[in-house]
């Protein structure tokens, strides 16, 4: 539930987003007693939508103690939504729940960043540093009869690496042919 809510939230649909919360109770045969998952799911959708109206922090009343999943979400959300202030609290809050995760840290990073906050992305970056903590590495993989390929980003070691970038390009621009335009807000620029 929490992941449809998070991929409703980042294409912006509200209506159907809403819809969404009740009908799946009852379709997905979730009983009602179950308060706190249902609680949690609704206060990650209730989050996602705060963000989009720009309510200050303080005025948010929860109705339940949120978890680790909600303020994930919540962060989510101030980062589509460009939101420093209110990720910033939500950041704070997920990293005294899970102090050893980095996903605080380089989401906060990136919403800086694509603020043109470059002050407070340098501050994020050496305090993840001093924490010990560095950005886990994407890893897709793919199974084709039967054997898994697995890819990284610009990984070139993949035995016919040539041959799927060049797919990859044609895909690309067919994307960019069909109205696609990437975001690219979020770029690590690291290197």
């Amino acid at each position: 539930m929490n992941v449809v809510l998070a991929t409703g939230n980042s294409l912006g649909n509200d209506d159907q987003l809403m819809e969404l919360v009740d009908p799946h109770i009852v379709n997905e045969g979730i009983a009602k007693q179950d308060l706190k998952a249902y609680a949690e799911s609704a206060l990650c959708l209730s989050l996602s939508l705060v963000t989009r109206l720009h309510v200050p922090c303080g005025t948010i009343l929860l109705p339940v103690k949120p978890g680790v999943l909600v303020w994930q979400a919540l962060l989510g959300a101030c980062s589509i939504h460009g939101d420093s202030e209110m990720g910033k609290y939500a950041a704070d809050q997920l990293l005294f729940e899970t102090p050893e995760s980095p996903v605080p840290y380089i989401t906060m990073e990136n919403i800086y960043s694509s603020g043109g906050k470059r002050k407070e992305r340098a501050t994020t970056i050496k305090r993840m540093e001093e924490m010990g903590l560095a950005k886990e590495i994407g890893i897709s993989w793919i199974e084709i009869e039967k054997e898994v390929h697995k890819f990284v980003v610009q990984d070139g070691l993949h035995p016919q690496a040539e041959a799927i970038y060049e797919i990859l390009e044609e895909l690309f621009k067919l994307m960019l042919d069909e109205g696609y335009v990437p975001d690219q807000r979020f770029q690590d620029v690291r290197g």
